[in-house]
């Protein structure tokens, strides 16, 4: 009780305090309306009464005209120094201690309740996924790359954009060589290749669909037989499916010969003939130049935007 007593004393003073300093509080000069109580003090004489016994507490010595006195015609400033509230006259230089700060501080609350537990932060190997897609080793390699200073930057695949039209060139997850390039020209998706290992489907599937949302490859180019340019395209097995069995793809334009003979290879003329007999078109690049078979030399992707095969 007594700490709100005493909080209750500084706001009244500092109340007082700041109508001296704007000449608006009247208690020497009470109005010819101040209510007048039956000992003929006014309600101005009541409440500076009250105040000046609040300043005898906080260590003024002299009578209640001393006090009137030394408070008369002058403003007053309020600062806070060295853990108290002081005051002076405008035109002194020497602060007075008012209060201490240390006296309106109330006993310590009670120890609030345990918030919940926090979410775990990531690990570094998570962080390092979530800044580099296309990174898809294990931590146990991902550890073992760091420690060996195999880790680089592939955060980010190169992209050239030029109004609705955006090549990228893809990041394949790994070290080894391949090719990867998807193509956004508007609302057609084209994918030309895809290298360089098994472990890259995914990486490569991951980027595609930010851009591909409705699962169709309007064009699948593929340049030659290679595993770093065809693997991508074989299934590897039901978890990992590749991109044949992932998307609907509308044409295929492939290479006209090779003298590969690889299992790679042959995964892809299967993968392949199976999307044909899903429903996509299927020409050789040699088909196309010479515009056989229905095929065309050059495809018109929409009005201002076609490519040629050379």
């Amino acid at each position: 009780m007594k700490r709100y007593k005493k909080i209750f004393y500084f706001i009244v003073l500092i109340v007082f305090v700041l109508g001296l300093s704007s000449c608006s509080f009247s208690i020497l000069n009470p109005e010819e309306d101040d209510i007048v109580d039956k000992d003929g003090n006014s309600n101005s004489d009541i409440g500076s009464k009250e105040i000046y016994k609040l300043a005898v507490q906080s260590g003024f010595t002299g009578t209640y005209e001393e006090w009137l006195s030394s408070i008369k015609g002058d403003s007053v400033e309020i600062s806070i120094q060295n853990g108290y509230i002081v005051w002076k006259y405008s035109q002194e230089s020497k602060w007075k201690n008012l209060v201490s700060l240390e006296s309106l501080t109330g006993k310590d609350g009670e120890k609030g309740q345990s918030g919940t537990n926090g979410k775990d932060g990531l690990s570094a190997y998570e962080i390092y996924k979530k800044y580099h897609p296309s990174y898809t080793k294990t931590e146990e390699e991902w550890i073992n790359d760091l420690v060996n200073g195999r880790l680089k930057d592939d955060a980010d695949p190169e992209v050239v954009v030029s109004n609705e039209l955006s090549f990228h060139f893809l990041q394949l997850g790994n070290y080894n060589a391949g090719d990867c390039t998807f193509i956004k020209a508007g609302d057609v998706d084209i994918l030309i290749d895809a290298g360089s290992r098994e472990s890259s489907v995914p990486v490569i599937k991951n980027y595609i669909d930010q851009y591909c949302t409705d699962g169709i490859l309007e064009y699948v180019i593929v340049t030659h037989a290679d595993q770093d340019h065809i693997v991508g395209f074989t299934n590897q097995n039901s978890s990992n499916p590749g991109i044949f069995s992932s998307y609907q793809v509308e044409t295929i334009i492939d290479f006209a010969k090779t003298n590969k003979t690889t299992q790679v290879y042959k995964n892809y003329v299967a993968a392949r003939d199976a999307e044909v007999l899903a429903g996509a078109k299927h020409y050789t690049a040699d088909e196309c130049i010479k515009e056989q078979n229905c095929a065309q030399k050059k495809d018109e992707i929409s009005e201002d935007i076609f490519f040629e095969i050379l």
